[in-house]
């Protein structure tokens, strides 16, 4: 029988449901051909679900793509 493991390709709200089923706090993460690329871990779901939570999305400067925004942010815009 093989070990529990996670694939790489597998949604957070499966990963959750694969290590409750498994009793595991965290599993390996393996692509298509089984090699180990990672471990997940359940704060690192639990980290995933807060900072969705928090409203902020992904990118330097929490996604503002104006430049007002980004100077708010004490980010830098590019230079031209």
């Amino acid at each position: 029988m093989p070990a529990a493991h996670i694939r790489a390709d597998l949604p957070y709200r499966d990963i959750a449901r694969v290590l409750a089923r498994e009793q595991a706090g965290a599993l390996p993460v393996v692509e298509a051909e089984d090699h180990v690329v990672g471990v997940v871990s359940e704060s690192d779901l639990l980290a995933k679900v807060a900072f969705e939570a928090s409203g902020h999305r992904p990118g330097p400067s929490g996604g503002c793509a104006s430049a007002g925004c980004t100077a708010r942010s004490g980010a830098r815009p590019p230079p031209t």
